[in-house]
């Protein structure tokens, strides 16, 4: 069960002649497992578990039981696999390349992925962790993470790679960063006025 599902709710029903009836009222997540105290065979046939999120809507398993001793217990248990297929790591989907900056610019790098369950980044610089500053902003909103570095100097250049985690693992991705000088300037000549420069 992905940890960021809000207000998860659990509800057991049994399922008779194509109907469902509720055998318990809507329980918090952690209530997957119903208890059948001396079941017996009119205990048999098909119950439903029903899962409900605000982020991923209702969901249903179905379990057939078959008593096959008076004096057991009978006890059926939910995983969340149930509910959903095993958890995938995210999946980076657009991302910034390599990169070529002058000295004096202003550059945003950024990291895009897609998960079913919350994601937690973290930047690193050159194989360390990227810790932001005066000049360096970090900027993160659910799925997409970006660095913006003014006024860029040699000391930024290298790779910058973001790594985004979920319960499953791990998505990186790096981005070469290089830094020339600054840019030329350009060189306007007045109308009409042979040998009036202006740099810029």
């Amino acid at each position: 069960m992905p940890p960021d599902e809000p207000n998860a709710r659990i509800r057991w029903f049994r399922v008779r002649d194509s109907s469902n009836h509720p055998l318990t009222e809507s329980l918090p997540l952690e209530n997957t497992t119903y208890r059948i105290e001396s079941a017996s065979e009119d205990d048999d046939g098909r119950y439903m578990c029903v899962l409900t999120t605000d982020y991923s809507g209702t969901q249903d398993a179905d379990i057939t039981l078959k008593v096959v001793s008076k004096s057991q217990n009978a006890m059926m248990f939910l995983s969340n696999d149930n509910f959903y297929p095993p958890p995938a790591k995210p999946l980076i989907i657009s991302q910034t390349t390599a990169m070529t900056e002058h000295l004096g610019s202003t550059t945003t790098i950024f990291c895009h992925v897609t998960s079913k369950s919350g994601v937690n980044f973290t930047w690193h610089f050159n194989g360390n962790v990227l810790q932001p500053g005066e000049r360096l902003v970090v900027d993160t909103e659910r799925l997409i993470s970006s660095v913006q570095i003014e006024n860029m100097t040699y000391a930024e250049a290298g790779n910058y790679t973001c790594m985004a985690t979920n319960i499953a693992g791990t998505a990186a991705h790096t981005t070469a960063v290089t830094i020339l000088g600054k840019s030329p300037a350009s060189i306007i000549v007045g109308e009409g006025m042979p040998g009036n420069l202006a740099f810029t």
